[in-house]
């Protein structure tokens, strides 16, 4: 529950359905989170006793999901909360398709369409993508553009150049950090 912030997307299953809500976490207090007992979240839950819930929650690329969670009503201040207090250790599962390898090799990108090339840094790299930073301001609105990486110093695929599609770019302080699909 540490990693868990107030604000973050919560969804919760009844153990015996596939039945499922999402709503947000609105307060955290040791091992116990809360959630607003709003007129949607009275309907699904309903009498809470002697049920058993399953909740995830993305914590960054990860799901963390517990089993076998209790749910109860509590009031504060004047205003109705439910408490979901999960047992032990969540399994957590990365929600990438790929898992991804993190790198820090020298790199040169080339964009297709007029074959300009750019320094950078392979920042990781999966079976689906891979993602590099750069200085290079071409690369703030480069979404959409097909490119060619060439990574440095990488005895698993020699010189052969990998094929890209960027999916997102962004600026982390003058340094782009580009996705892209491959």
């Amino acid at each position: 529950v540490k990693d868990i912030s107030v604000g973050m997307s919560i969804e919760i299953g009844l153990a015996a359905s596939h039945d499922k809500i999402r709503t947000d976490i609105v307060e955290i207090a040791g091992d116990e989170m809360f959630i607003a007992a709003t007129s949607q979240t009275k309907e699904f839950l309903g009498d809470t006793r002697k049920k058993e819930y399953t909740i995830s929650v993305v914590v960054s690329n990860s799901m963390y999901i517990w089993n076998s969670v209790t749910i109860r009503k509590k009031e504060m201040e004047g205003k109705e909360y439910y408490v979901v207090m999960p047992n032990g250790n969540p399994k957590v599962m990365n929600r990438r398709k790929h898992p991804r390898l993190p790198m820090n090799n020298s790199c040169e990108i080339v964009f297709m369409k007029d074959h300009k090339s750019f320094k950078g840094n392979l920042v990781n790299i999966s079976a689906g993508g891979y993602a590099f930073s750069s200085v290079a301001s071409e690369f703030a609105d480069a979404v959409g553009e097909n490119i060619q990486l060439i990574i440095h110093n990488f005895p698993e695929i020699g010189d052969k150049p990998l094929n890209g599609l960027i999916i997102r770019s962004s600026n982390d302080n003058g340094t782009y950090i580009v996705g892209c699909r491959m």
